[in-house]
């Protein structure tokens, strides 16, 4: 129970960096005068399908969304491959789930300007660059799978910079 209880504070944490900054932390510099505000609680245990451990999550601003990723679903029983759901911030609903073509997503972040995924995976050693297709979703049959870079080691957390 511990260990889900962390990823949701972290789900929470970005969260609320995010809707009180207006950007993701790796982008913030310290201020004295910051102060954080509690916004929303997001608990993915909750979700239908659940997600047990999320373990990558990015902010989407064009659509005020989380991107989440959970790397512990293939464990569960009847794995159906859902890996991937898109949050609403704003109406506090999963809009969408989907696949995504790596089994155990460990990290994912979101590229604004060109409209792109980097999605880490584990058990492959391989940042994925995935664009949606003509749905405008992630982690559905008509992706565009625009590259990979194959790396050594247990690959978590990409990040984009401009």
């Amino acid at each position: 129970m511990k260990r889900h209880l962390g990823r949701r504070l972290a789900l929470v944490g970005l969260a609320v960096t995010t809707a009180v900054t207006g950007v993701l932390p790796g982008a913030m510099t310290a201020q004295a005068d910051t102060v954080a505000e509690l916004v929303q609680v997001v608990d993915p245990s909750l979700w239908s399908p659940i997600a047990p451990g999320p373990a990558g999550v990015a902010y989407r601003p064009d659509e005020n969304s989380l991107i989440v990723v959970d790397s512990d679903r293939n464990n569960l029983s009847g794995f159906d491959g859902i890996n991937l759901w898109e949050y609403s911030l704003t109406t506090g609903l999963v809009l969408y789930t989907g696949v995504l073509p790596t089994i155990e997503p460990t990290g994912v972040d979101y590229d604004p300007d060109n409209n792109r995924l980097f999605v880490s995976s584990d058990s492959d050693d391989l940042v994925l660059v995935i664009g949606p297709g003509a749905d405008g979703k992630f982690g559905t049959g008509d992706d565009v799978d625009l590259g990979q870079v194959a790396l050594v080691g247990d690959i978590e957390d990409p990040v984009f910079h401009p």
